[in-house]
């Protein structure tokens, strides 16, 4: 899987490109978990990527009744997405690079005992002919160093394509490979990964059916990443703030090895082998709040 991670680059057409062919990619991926909902089917699979230990996940569904541009919203919007996203202890714009693209930070809150973790991800969005894409990958920028206490994760490569049906329904493709550095036995991250974008997916959909409503009363015109004007009152890319990433300049990695706790998670041999409802009380999962 070739990305860019560690690069600020302005977006190219063969970059989203790449992201597609991946979605579309029926090779090589393994079914991990299918919903029994008839109303939100949701399928995820698993993939080895150049011999990683840890996973790639795709989660595929199809959102009935929401479009596609309010799905595409409510991931694109952070002020939403605060409201929606439990797993998400804190996010911003630090800078944008491009009218399509843009620097952030993303904090994770950590299920089943272990450390946040926290991304510097360059971010980019298209829209073209029936398709919404958003994806990211991890770089570094001076102004976000390392916090004390939480581990500097890797994205890969992240990203959604979600796909118009009629006027009211989508389908949407999630896919992520990151790693979540620190020393977290292989075992829990997979599991953990392959439970949780389930997860996320499911959240989204509840979230996206309230956007437009919400959106009406709260800032209704203020539409960044679909108003380069509006972009342009954050900071603009200074490149002498961004480096190479390595594993220096990512995460100290202590010695310690991350122990989960065992009452919500084991091992996939075991049976008590975490699902949606343990992570949703892992995270302490509310209803979504319009």
């Amino acid at each position: 899987m070739t990305t860019h991670v560690g690069e600020v680059n302005i977006p190219s057409h063969q970059d989203f490109e790449y992201f597609v062919n991946l979605a579309k990619d029926e090779n090589c991926w393994a079914r991990s978990y299918t919903s029994k909902s008839k109303t939100l089917p949701i399928s995820a699979f698993t993939r080895v990527i150049d011999g990683n230990d840890i996973k790639a996940v795709k989660v595929e569904s199809i959102f009935s009744g929401v479009s596609a541009v309010d799905v595409y919203e409510s991931l694109q919007d952070p002020e939403y997405r605060r409201t929606w996203d439990d797993a998400m202890k804190e996010g911003f714009r630090i800078c944008y690079v491009s009218p399509n693209s843009e620097i952030g930070y993303y904090r994770l809150k950590s299920p089943f005992g272990l450390k946040d973790r926290d991304f510097v991800n360059q971010r980019s969005w298209y829209i073209g002919d029936n398709v919404y894409i958003i994806m990211n990958h991890s770089v570094v920028h001076k102004k976000m160093p390392q916090i004390e206490g939480v581990v500097r994760g890797i994205s890969c490569i992240t990203g959604y394509l979600i796909k118009p049906i009629g006027n009211d329904s989508c389908e949407f493709t999630y896919i992520t490979h990151s790693d979540p550095r620190g020393k977290i036995p292989t075992w829990v991250v997979n599991t953990t990964v392959k439970t949780f974008a389930p997860l996320l997916t499911k959240r989204l959909y509840e979230a996206a059916c309230g956007y437009v409503a919400w959106k009406a009363t709260h800032n209704p015109d203020f539409r960044p990443w679909n108003n380069f004007s509006q972009l342009q009152t954050f900071p603009k890319l200074d490149p002498a703030d961004v480096g190479m990433l390595n594993a220096l300049s990512v995460s100290e990695i202590s010695d310690n090895v991350e122990v989960p706790d065992r009452r919500i998670i084991s091992p996939p041999s075991s049976e008590n082998s975490p699902t949606l409802h343990d992570y949703e009380k892992a995270i302490k999962v509310d209803p979504v709040k319009w």
